[in-house]
């Protein structure tokens, strides 16, 4: 089960209450914001494990490849939103853990964890608070995090994910001896790279599948996919549905 924003317009945000619920690692183009209503879960987040108890709050950065695992009887609010929202947050690439006490934590609960729908103006404003508590916490400190590796890398699959490379290809491109490549990669998003390139390609064809009536076989190729063989088979792996049972499933 993933909750990546249905769509790739300007301006959107999704906010769900979940329970006892876990992802396997996958990644967005927008923030997630976690807060723990009760419980505990463990994120992962480019292999680097976070434990997030009642009243944390986790946000983590685009395109950051993360995993969360939450015990029995844990409750959680995940918000997805996208970066236009905060367009003067200074990030790249790092993921904040913190927590909000006092009269502005009963205001965010009020007004953006309880609420069903807060205005435009209103989540904005929210979700400014978000990130300065965040900016104040300080990012993680590991090399994993803040590096321009991380927007290089994202950058070159991005601009090159419907064509075939190798990690040859893209340690050349982007001026790396192929090992420490190779390593250096593993410590910045948790996976090989020919995974994180199968979430990339897979979280696209999500998002077609969502909002396109366009084929099966479409969606593979102009997801990046070789084949339409291997795009089932990468797809069911990390969905646990085939393309066409998930678009019954997640198109109304």
């Amino acid at each position: 089960m993933f909750h990546q924003i249905k769509n790739s317009k300007t301006h959107h945000f999704s906010g769900i209450i979940y329970e006892h619920q876990s992802w396997d690692c996958h990644f967005h183009n927008s923030f997630e914001l976690i807060y723990v209503i009760s419980g505990e879960l463990t994120a992962t987040v480019n292999n680097i494990n976070i434990s997030v108890n009642t009243d944390d709050f986790l946000l983590i950065s685009p395109c950051m490849a993360h995993s969360l695992e939450s015990s029995a009887g844990t409750k959680f609010f995940i918000a997805i939103f996208t970066p236009d929202f905060v367009s003067e947050f200074n990030n790249t690439g790092s993921f904040y853990k913190f927590s909000v006490k006092g009269t502005t934590l009963e205001y965010l609960k009020e007004n953006l964890i309880f609420s069903l729908k807060p205005s435009r103006l209103t989540l904005r404003s929210l979700l400014y608070a978000i990130c300065s508590e965040a900016e104040t916490a300080g990012a993680d400190d590991t090399p994993s995090n803040r590096s321009s590796f991380v927007i290089a890398v994202n950058a070159y699959i991005s601009e090159n994910f419907s064509h075939d490379f190798r990690r040859k290809d893209v340690s050349e491109a982007l001026g790396y001896e192929e090992h420490y490549f190779s390593d250096l990669f593993h410590k910045s998003f948790g996976v090989g790279l020919k995974k994180y390139l199968n979430i990339y390609r897979f979280s696209k064809a999500r998002k077609l599948l969502e909002t396109t009536d366009q084929s099966i076989t479409s969606v593979a190729f102009a997801s990046g996919f070789p084949s339409v063989r291997s795009f089932n088979i990468i797809f069911k792996e990390l969905s646990g549905k085939t393309p066409s049972e998930y678009r019954k499933v997640h198109v109304n």
